[in-house]
């Protein structure tokens, strides 16, 4: 199997796309600290996981990954960009994310999700604001998407 290793990108984030380089890469590997410098310190910030109550604020949502982060051992994950649109302070993603993972209890998942990724530029340095995610209505094979 032919994989693509992505360097993380070190904060602060010049770019949306190297901040949400560095949001994909720190779920897979399992980074609190690195998503932590991902996300916008303010309590505006907003997070939906799949099937689960909305989070606001920073405290809340980092609360949230730490428990995703130790209910997995693996995952794997392909991101397709399927719409971007942007100005100098603001920028919304909208991505396919392909994943599989095995839990803890050695349990294997797949699914398709749809995410919408959302940026702002504050002191010239960009930071995810919002990340709400729904699960597609099956399981879509990837379309040539980067490894992440």
């Amino acid at each position: 199997m032919n994989t693509k290793v992505s360097p993380i990108p070190t904060p602060p984030f010049k770019t949306a796309f190297l901040a949400e380089q560095a949001f994909y890469l720190a779920f897979v590997r399992k980074d609190i600290k690195l998503m932590e410098k991902v996300w916008a310190n303010t309590v505006t910030t907003y997070c939906l996981h799949p099937a689960q109550q909305p989070l606001v604020g920073t405290t809340a949502i980092m609360n949230s990954w730490q428990q995703v982060f130790s209910s997995i051992q693996t995952t794997q994950l392909k991101i397709e960009h399927q719409n971007i649109g942007s100005d100098k302070n603001l920028a919304v993603h909208r991505v396919t994310e392909h994943i599989s993972m095995k839990t803890k209890e050695k349990t294997e998942q797949q699914a398709t999700i749809h995410s919408i990724n959302t940026f702002q530029c504050i002191n010239n340095n960009w930071y995810m604001i919002s990340h709400h995610s729904a699960p597609a209505p099956e399981i879509v094979k990837p379309q040539g998407a980067a490894i992440h």
